[in-house]
């Protein structure tokens, strides 16, 4: 990313095309067919098809987030006017796809492209939740033509939520970052940056190497203040910077901003303007640093895609030529040993995870224990306020100290446990990765770059997973996501009390303690969702590294043993190829740098 980007798309498409020809070449060539395998070919043909028709593409905006974030108003506010429907509901929620047209239609895309016309003013949700009820098969997007003027420069894509509640699209959406020309992550003012969404943006979003990424704090019409705004702000703002310093992050409240264009009144007239303004600062960045510039844009990302396309071939090439060399060196019966420590390797990551998920379950069963101990002491605390304070102090202090004692005893209790699963976790993958024959890191070529060895045999990829556990459990969940039907409970319990008359009102603390078993068992319900989560976020990290890696290494091997076992093959000759073909890579790669 960069700041003013001027760079011409005809040029970069013409040096691009000339790369695209050296893979197709490297790809088709026999002999590089017997180097490579078959398998890594076809992956080569694929990426080489994917960036011909990136170039071709219109320009997409791609908007993301969690589910209840406000995407679909973000986009209707940015358009100037109610396009996109809102506040849907999980089972009819759809990817949509705003672009262009004379006139304004709307079509849903089954399989096998089936698409159903419907009326542009079926885009409400009570119009179509029941259309997409009765189709045959889920939809795979759906389609919608606007006349609007920004439309002419991009196209947006409005994604669901990134959740439970929409697994099933979480690999559709994330195949969908791959075609993005640009990002705008929606976040909650409400819990902004939640570790989830921070390995997101970090992990998924920042390697495609897009020209811009804005991140969007929605929702602060929520927030009573314009200092209280600012701060979430801020605090937004520091967690981008720590990721990439190039984000750019903006405050806002599409609600707020639908209001203004329909004249109704505000939900908060004394941060209305500050708002306001922050969504006219929004609209600029997006004409001036966007719309403004597709081509300039298109051509960075190009060219970021590009590299690192030649990035894997110089990848792939190094880790052959050093099996090779590797191979040389030791005898022939070596290939055989090292097939059976694969197989192990694999049986040893499949017993780890068993072992992690146990060790998950038995913390979150210690907690449930610990909890109940702990509420059972907040009980007792209310039962003295109840006796020694006055009810005016009680009732104006009581629902804010219940909430902070609640969320300190879940960090509490959920952060006792973080040193000994990082630790544990730590200690089980270096030893699955560092003092495994299968993992040779030695260096025995100066050209190889240790980083990119330790990369290409598994290892800093592995280690990226140890650094997620450096963090704050709760940040995976935020506590105040988790507390939130308590309070909503609580806050129910007081409606009522203030409904009564004098007479038959009782203390507040009373309500809280006869409410005890109830907020005990949603407390219970809480923490068993925060560690599912834990646990499912951090398995599915481990698995998907373990798996990659576990795949490509027994390709490489494979490669190396079909090579050694194929008495045609010439190994030096083999080694000369593979020198060339770096030497190629790293030229192309350095003209796309200097550009």
């Amino acid at each position: 990313m960069t700041e003013d980007i001027q760079i011409d798309f005809d040029t970069v498409t013409e040096n691009i095309n000339d790369t695209l020809e050296y893979i197709k070449e490297l790809r088709s060539n026999k002999q590089h067919k017997n180097i490579f395998s078959e398998k890594y070919c076809n992956h080569l043909e694929e990426k080489e098809k994917e960036l011909r028709k990136y170039i071709d593409a219109p320009f997409n905006i791609i908007v993301v987030g969690d589910f209840k974030r406000g995407k679909s108003s973000l986009i209707n506010a940015l358009l100037g006017k109610d396009l996109l429907p809102s506040n849907i509901t999980p089972e009819t929620v759809t990817i949509n796809k705003i672009s262009y047209g004379d006139a304004k239609t709307a079509e849903i895309y089954l399989d096998n492209n089936i698409k159903k016309i419907i009326s542009i003013d079926d885009i409400k949700r009570e119009s179509l939740e029941p259309i997409i009820q009765s189709l045959s098969s889920k939809p795979r997007y759906i389609s919608i033509k606007d006349n609007n003027e920004i439309l002419k420069n991009v196209s947006f894509i409005d994604t669901p939520g990134l959740n439970d509640a929409v697994d099933s699209f979480d690999e559709v959406v994330v195949d969908y970052l791959t075609k993005a020309d640009a990002v705008i992550y929606v976040v909650s003012a409400s819990f902004p940056m939640s570790l989830n969404e921070q390995n997101f943006l970090s992990e998924l979003i920042l390697p495609i190497g897009l020209a811009k990424v804005i991140v969007i704090v929605n929702m602060c019409d929520c927030l009573e203040t314009e200092e209280e705004k600012k701060e979430i702000k801020n605090f937004t703002k520091k967690k981008c910077y720590e990721i990439n310093p190039e984000i750019e992050v903006y405050a806002i409240s599409s609600l707020e901003e639908l209001h203004r264009l329909n004249n109704e009144q505000s939900s908060n007239p004394n941060t209305s303007d500050y708002l306001i303004n922050n969504f006219s600062l929004l609209n600029q960045t997006l004409k001036s640093e966007i719309i403004y510039k597709t081509e300039s844009l298109k051509a960075v990302n190009c060219i970021n895609h590009t590299k690192t396309l030649l990035h894997d071939v110089r990848k792939k090439c190094s880790a052959l030529k050093q099996s090779i060399v590797e191979q040389n060196v030791d005898n022939l019966s070596a290939l055989k040993e090292k097939e059976n420590a694969i197989q192990i390797n694999q049986e040893k990551m499949e017993a780890f995870i068993n072992e992690i998920e146990k060790l998950i379950d038995d913390k979150a069963k210690e907690s449930d224990s610990w909890m109940k101990q702990y509420l059972l002491r907040i009980k007792n605390e209310i039962q003295n306020i109840n006796h020694n304070t006055s009810s005016e102090q009680i009732e104006k202090h009581i629902k804010f100290y219940f909430s902070d004692m609640l969320k300190k005893g879940f960090e509490a209790c959920i952060n006792f446990h973080i040193k000994e699963l990082e630790e544990i976790i730590k200690t089980e993958i270096k030893e699955i990765t560092l003092n495994d024959d299968v993992f040779n890191t030695s260096m025995l070529d100066e050209g190889i770059d240790i980083s990119e060895t330790l990369d290409t045999f598994g290892i800093s990829e592995n280690l990226d997973v140890i650094n997620l556990l450096s963090y704050n459990l709760t940040e995976i969940i935020p506590v105040g996501h988790s507390l939130i039907s308590i309070i909503q409970l609580i806050e129910g319990l007081f409606r009522e009390n203030k409904k009564n008359s004098e007479k038959t009102r009782i203390k507040i603390t009373d309500q809280l303690l006869s409410a005890y078993n109830i907020i005990e068992e949603k407390t219970q319900e809480s923490l068993t969702f925060i560690y599912d989560k834990y646990k499912k976020h951090i398995l599915n990290q481990i698995k998907q590294t373990m798996s990659e890696e576990q795949l490509s290494l027994s390709d490489n091997f494979e490669q190396v043993k079909r090579i050694f076992e194929d008495e045609t093959q010439n190994n030096e000759l083999i080694l000369k190829d593979l020198d060339s073909i770096i030497s190629k890579t790293e030229k192309y790669y350095k003209q796309l740098c200097v550009m």
